[in-house]
């Protein structure tokens, strides 16, 4: 401070001055005691000093001036970001921070506020921008205050980059960006949307792939949608879709009590996938049977069953397949012959322990006759005769059979005992409808055979008919019980039972050919003559009604020998004993013997006697053998009812007499006529020859 007041102090009063210093500012003035300031705050200022006054104290007050500076007042960055830079501000106070413009960087420190000098490092954080940037960095101490421009350069043209969109499988889903198929043009940093739509329902949707240069940036990969920043370079983002494994369930089903181990469910697997099933090897009593596959699963080459143990099947779009084994018991068939029969052996093939139900067997004995027994017949348990197979028990000796579904089984060969000599030889009727099979049964003692089931034919007829013992009865349709003609002709009443007329057979045989045969050599008992019920019914030994029209349907039936015949009326001579007459002469088919040429016997009775009266031949020696063959006296059907029973006996034989009449065996309790005629229209029971 200088004073400008001379030695004597004109009327009191003194200039004052304050001089600052380098670096400080005059603040004000302020006076301890004496004197008067004209103002505080000017500079200079005027002291007035009064008379008496005290010594003045004026004190001039200064002030530090602030001061801040930065050594970078200007940083520029590329458009790209580029690397960090750094500034410093230096000042003589305390310095505060203001910021003008959006931050494209980051810096450090990020206090706003110190003291003294301060180092801070820019580093850019945001190269999205396409228009130049600019921000105002302030700094102030107290009034002094600098600044620092941060400026980013940007690119004259908008950088964009294609988002696209892809798929593992075409087939199974579609994908969309923003809402479309794509691809779009977005800029680094904008946000973009990925979506995927499962269209296959066996097909789940299990995450994205993309195919950016750098790891993945931020999003969830099975996200959907995904909201993800577009990068700075291309991106393809790809739906991932996966089929769905499923499970088929394998039972193992044992039907009858088996236990052939479990089996195990295949692993998983897509829908289409071939896969091998194995049933268990069964225990001995029982067999595999098939595989039954339901709930969509089905065989690989279609279908659903197969009775293969090893099957290939493809794995349905779901979880309801079953694969089923089943599997079936096992009996036993056994086989034998009746009680007394020796020297019989009796086979079966194929020869096993057990058999399936159902399963074809063919039994056989050997041989049909023994010097005292001969096979007369089959009896089955539990056992059913198979179609189409040879029954011919009395010839072949062989028989096809199959379990019944019943248990076990047996099959047993009827063997009657016989005379030295003696052949049964007449036919009867075995069962009933289509089972019903012509059968060769004697007298051996008691006779019902034949008192109940002796069959009666039309001559050269195959239909056979019968009815238990009755004197007053009369035909009626349900009396056929053997009717080999098929399904579409039928028997309605006893004028259309079928029988031989010569314009069906071998032609006129004539007055003149008294002992024509009608024979199957012939050529009359043909396939096409047995479909209307025409022919030999001895050559049907063995056969039931059903395999006699199969075999006629399949044109085999010509091939089937049975080894029986009908007789010629020659050979009806001989079985008498007599000598028969030369052909041509008189009265040959009115030949009358007394009863010396047999023997007739009165019935009914009890005993060894029949219950028909009846005839016993004489024996090769010329005498009468009541132990030989018997012919009952059964009367015979003419015009629909029964006539003569237990007075006549009437047997046809193969020879036509002549176009209406044909030979016969005729006796009575007077006598036998070996070569009787009469109209092809009635009904007598047969008597079979065999040459075995």
């Amino acid at each position: 401070m200088t004073l400008s007041a001379p030695s004597a102090i004109p009327n009191g009063k003194i200039t004052l001055t304050a001089v600052p210093a380098a670096g400080y500012t005059f603040n004000n003035w302020s006076n301890a005691a004496g004197g008067t300031l004209s103002s505080t705050t000017t500079n200079p200022t005027t002291l007035t000093i009064g008379s008496g006054t005290p010594a003045p104290a004026v004190t001039a007050n200064f002030t530090l001036i602030p001061t801040i500076s930065t050594d970078k007042p200007t940083i520029e960055f590329p458009a790209s970001g580029g690397s960090a830079q750094s500034f410093t501000i230096t000042t003589n106070g305390t310095w505060s921070l203001a910021r003008t413009g959006t931050a494209f960087y980051t810096i450090t420190p990020t206090a706003t506020s110190g003291t003294g000098t301060q180092l801070f490092t820019i580093t850019p954080n945001d190269n999205t921008k396409t228009d130049p940037r600019t921000v105002t960095l302030t700094f102030t101490n107290g009034s002094a205050k600098t600044t620092v421009t941060l400026t980013q350069a940007g690119e004259a043209t908008a950088k964009t980059y294609a988002a696209s969109v892809a798929r593992n499988n075409t087939s199974v889903g579609t994908v969309t960006v923003n809402g479309g198929a794509g691809p779009v043009q977005e800029k680094p940093g904008v946000g973009v949307t990925f979506e995927a739509t499962v269209t296959n329902s066996d097909w789940n949707f299990t995450g994205w792939s993309h195919s950016t240069s750098t790891a993945p940036f931020g999003f969830a990969t099975t996200a959907n949608p995904l909201d993800v920043a577009m990068p700075a370079e291309a991106l393809t983002m790809t739906a991932n879709f996966t089929q769905k494994l499923h499970d088929i369930s394998v039972i193992n089903y044992n039907g009858s009590g088996a236990t052939p181990g479990a089996m195990p469910d295949p692993d998983p697997a897509v829908a289409g996938t071939v896969i091998r099933l194995t049933a268990p090897v069964p225990n001995n009593n029982h067999r595999f049977k098939q595989w039954s596959l339901s709930g969509g699963l089905t065989l690989n080459g279609g279908g659903t069953t197969s009775s293969s143990r090893t099957i290939a099947v493809v794995m349905p779009a779901h979880d309801n397949g079953v694969a089923t084994a089943y599997y079936e018991q096992l009996y036993t068939l056994s086989a034998g012959f009746s009680v007394g029969a020796t020297g019989v052996t009796i086979s079966k093939n194929p020869n096993k322990n057990y058999y399936a139900d159902g399963e074809s067997v063919i039994v056989s004995v050997s041989p049909i006759r023994t010097s005292t027994h001969m096979l007369v017949g089959w009896t089955l348990t539990n056992a059913t005769r198979h179609n189409g197979s040879p029954l011919s028990g009395a010839v072949t000796g062989s028989i096809t059979v199959g379990l019944n579904g019943n248990g076990n089984g047996s099959v047993t060969a009827r063997y009657e005992p016989v005379q030295p000599g003696v052949e049964p030889y007449i036919i009867y009727v075995d069962g009933s409808g289509t089972n019903a099979t012509l059968r060769l049964g004697g007298w051996h003692g008691d006779g019902k055979v034949h008192a109940y089931n002796i069959a009666y034919f039309k001559f050269g007829s195959t239909v056979a008919i019968n009815k238990q013992y009755s004197s007053t009865d009369s035909f009626a349709s349900g009396y056929v019980t053997f009717n080999p003609i098929s399904a579409t002709h039928t028997i309605t009443g006893w004028a259309t039972i079928p029988y031989y007329v010569s314009t069906h057979g071998d032609g006129n045989a004539g007055a003149s050919s008294p002992y024509k045969a009608v024979t199957p050599e012939s050529g009359y008992i043909t396939t096409n003559n047995l479909k209307w019920g025409k022919g030999d019914p001895c050559r049907l030994i063995g056969l039931s009604a059903a395999d006699a029209m199969d075999r006629a349907r399949r044109g085999v039936l010509i091939n089937y020998n049975s080894g029986w015949r009908l007789p010629t009326a020659l050979e009806n001579y001989q079985f008498v004993g007599v000598t028969p007459p030369i052909p041509g002469t008189p009265d040959i088919g009115d030949y009358w013997e007394n009863s010396s040429r047999g023997y007739w016997t009165n019935g009914p009775s009890s005993g060894p006697v029949p219950l028909y009266g009846g005839y016993f031949p004489v024996s090769a020696n010329s005498t009468v053998n009541t132990s030989g063959n018997f012919l009952p006296a059964a009367g015979a059907w003419s015009n629909g009812s029964f006539s003569n029973r237990n007075s006549n006996g009437y047997y046809w034989s193969s020879t036509a007499y002549n176009n209406n009449t044909g030979h016969l065996l005729s006796f009575s309790s007077g006598g036998v006529s070996p070569a009787a005629s009469d109209a092809y229209a009635i009904a007598t029971p047969v008597r079979c020859v065999s040459t075995q």
